[in-house]
């Protein structure tokens, strides 16, 4: 029997509904807006149990318990909860408007391009997730008693990113806590297809580490660009996480630092006893990735690389976005050596990523920079640019007196340099350059020549130019600022 039209209404207690913005299969969520005295106004976003299951005792129930547990939840990383009312026979939650994108959008649009999400873009996103998920997994009740809280839905698409590149996890619908847990039966199967714990998926009791496994699976699907866990049967897809099959990852992952697959495969153990003790242990071994690698996982990286991808583009007011999925392409300058693009796609060009990546005095230990290997190795006192590669594997320099590029290899271990190669630009000192997002390409542009010049990058890091250089008249290139086209 169909469930009575109910038209939505224009306001909710003390909110006005502006507009829809997503319907879930429990609810539906409206950007709203409340006013008071003095001219006072702040937007939110208002979750409203959708009309045809509001008469449902089951899912009523189970709106109360997400309100009642999120007000117990306060952090950065997860989104928060204001109010809680009802009017009329109208349940409704009143939360934290987080104005950007999702990573589901993110994921998809990287995997439209082939192009995976940069390392330290990745990190950053699961860094946040993993800390949130850390503070709700140790959370307490008033009396000072555990929550004993599971998310049992960490998916991309309950992953936001504000336009400041703050990364917020959201919708405890299906969460379980010592106190709900009534409302699961046993073996119930709740969650996402292909974002599921094998404990959760063969219907055994469940921990915070069910969490952990699934916000691996996340981070994988940003580095790989590819669906950790898929299959043409849904019943395909809950073998390969029940068995925890990492084939994926493992064929797509080749290019990823060692130790963040040390770390992906730990929190993607088959046995739980294998993952990390506890999600702070999980994001431990994250920032520590990070540290020694010394990438810029922060908000700033996800919101350049969101900026330059073409990802996230104002729509009007500001504070508003919205996600493009572009097709991937090739840096212009190859153009002469690929097969002819046809006109039709050579719109929605993206922008070349380029980190303001840094790298610090030298620390206690005696590891050395960039400009003093640069200079003992090539012979210069000074370097005009650096750029560090997605894997992590090498790092890229420009000696201002050599007129080259040098690589550096990374040690996994230890992150030692160790010079490798240097490659001449043609009498040039190249003064800014950047590796595309697939770490495919080098960009240069050299600064005295004029000219932008396009190098590969092998296998081994090391650099053949593609081509000859690219003349820019009148005027020197004082910033890369290449397009790819399909």
């Amino acid at each position: 029997m169909q469930a009575p039209y109910a038209p939505t209404p224009l306001r909710l207690g003390p909110y006005e509904l502006l507009k829809k913005l997503a319907t879930g299969g429990m609810a539906e969520i409206y950007e709203a807006r409340r006013e008071g005295p003095h001219g006072f106004s702040k937007r939110i976003a208002l979750k409203r149990i959708l009309p045809q299951l509001a008469a449902d005792p089951e899912f009523v129930a189970m709106f109360i318990d997400e309100a009642r547990l999120c007000a117990q939840l306060t952090h950065p990383n997860l989104v928060q909860v204001f109010d809680f009312g009802e009017e009329g026979c109208e349940l409704y939650i009143a939360m934290e408007l987080v104005e950007g994108t999702t990573a589901a959008k993110v994921a998809r649009a990287a995997a439209s391009r082939g192009d995976p999400v940069p390392v330290e873009v990745a990190l950053h996103v699961a860094l946040s997730v993993g800390r949130g998920l850390a503070h709700a997994h140790e959370a307490l009740d008033e009396d000072g008693r555990p929550l004993g809280l599971v998310h049992r839905d960490v998916s991309p698409g309950n992953i936001l990113v504000s336009r400041s590149g703050a990364v917020k996890l959201g919708d405890f619908g299906i969460a379980r806590a010592s106190e709900f847990e009534r409302r699961t039966e046993q073996g119930q199967l709740k969650g996402k297809l292909g974002y599921m714990s094998p404990e959760q998926v063969t219907g055994r009791e469940l921990d915070p580490k069910s969490d952990q496994f699934t916000a691996a699976i996340v981070l994988a699907e940003l580095l790989t660009a590819r669906p950790l866990f898929s299959g043409p049967r849904e019943m395909d897809v809950l073998v390969k996480i029940r068995d925890a099959d990492l084939s994926v990852l493992e064929r797509h992952g080749r290019h990823l630092p060692t130790d963040l697959m040390v770390v992906l495969r730990r929190a993607l153990a088959r046995r739980r006893e294998d993952r990390f003790s506890t999600t702070g242990a999980y994001v431990d071994a994250l920032e520590e990735v990070v540290r020694r690698r010394r990438l810029l996982a922060n908000p700033a990286t996800l919101v350049e690389w969101l900026n330059h991808s073409g990802l996230l583009r104002p729509t009007g007011r500001s504070g508003e976005h919205s996600i493009e999925a572009l097709p991937g392409g090739r840096v212009q300058q190859l153009r002469e050596a690929e097969p002819p693009v046809s006109p039709s796609r050579s719109s929605g060009a993206q922008r070349i990523w380029k980190p303001e990546s840094k790298l610090e005095s030298v620390p206690p230990d005696g590891r050395e920079t960039l400009s003093t290997r640069a200079a003992s190795a090539s012979g210069s006192n000074a370097t005009a640019e650096i750029a560090i590669h997605s894997s992590g594997k090498w790092l890229y320099g420009s000696n201002r007196g050599d007129h080259n590029i040098v690589v550096f290899s990374i040690g996994d271990a230890d992150g030692k340099m160790t010079l490798i190669d240097h490659t001449d630009t043609g009498g040039s000192t190249p003064r800014h350059f950047s590796i595309d997002p697939t770490g495919k390409f080098l960009l240069a542009a050299n600064q005295m020549s004029n000219n932008l010049v396009v190098f590969r990058i092998g296998s081994d890091g090391k650099l053949t130019q593609a081509g000859n250089p690219t003349a820019v008249s009148g005027a020197m290139p004082t910033f890369v600022g290449a397009l790819f086209l399909p």
